[in-house]
């Protein structure tokens, strides 16, 4: 049912949840969620084992507009996030996940979002890819939000005839430098139709930077 989430000085704790068709979740500004592993996950299933997080009603997070003010933060044992036909309003959102998935019509406004990714530590698995369905009603729009270290998926069946239900606009997406080795993300070149005013951020750290550089280089 409708459930509103105010700030508090114990963070909220949730082993995943599902947010039903119909009903709206309202999650204000300030307001902090710790999420954990479901019941009775074994030592030897952590790192394969996730929460998950279904958003098929309406979401609300944070202040209204474009202003910022104290953000919502999700952090913990990362979830999976779905997020199925949706409508979502959200500004100023913290949130750590295994995986994020936007599947359907979603449709609504994002913005303000850092879209951190705990990648496995277990070889086996594949490294997570942020997926955004366009949908093929409405519009679903990203602003200012950060999509960290991962791959993008963008799926369509109508493209480019549906390039104005869907847009990232001055989003960033950034790849790190682990264990010496750069992880390869993907980003179709749909999306670069799709995004005005984007950054690509790659890590990169030297062993050695000790030469000497003209003044203009270095600048």
């Amino acid at each position: 049912t409708d459930l509103v989430l105010k700030p508090q000085a114990k963070p909220y704790t949730s082993t995943g949840f599902t947010l039903e068709k119909g009903a709206t979740l309202t999650i204000l500004p300030g307001t902090k969620v710790t999420m954990a592993l479901p019941k009775g996950v074994k030592d030897f299933q952590i790192g394969y084992a996730h929460s998950n997080i279904n958003i098929n009603g309406t979401l609300i997070i944070g202040g209204k507009g474009s202003g910022k003010s104290a953000p919502v933060v999700f952090n913990g044992s990362a979830p999976r996030l779905f997020f199925n036909d949706a409508k979502l309003e959200i500004n100023n959102w913290d949130v750590v996940a295994a995986k994020y998935q936007f599947l359907g019509d979603n449709n609504g406004n994002i913005s303000n979002v850092n879209f951190y990714i705990e990648q496995s530590s277990i070889p086996s698995v594949a490294p997570s890819v942020f997926t955004v369905t366009v949908p093929k009603t409405g519009k679903l729009t990203f602003t200012d939000c950060l999509i960290d270290d991962q791959g993008i998926d963008i799926i369509s069946s109508d493209f480019p005839n549906d390039l104005d239900r869907f847009a990232m606009i001055k989003c960033a997406f950034t790849s790190k430098l682990k264990n010496n080795k750069l992880s390869q993300r993907f980003m179709p070149i749909t999306m670069f139709a799709y995004g005005t005013k984007c950054d690509c951020h790659v890590d990169i750290t030297f062993k050695a930077f000790d030469w000497p550089l003209k003044k203009s280089l270095s600048t």
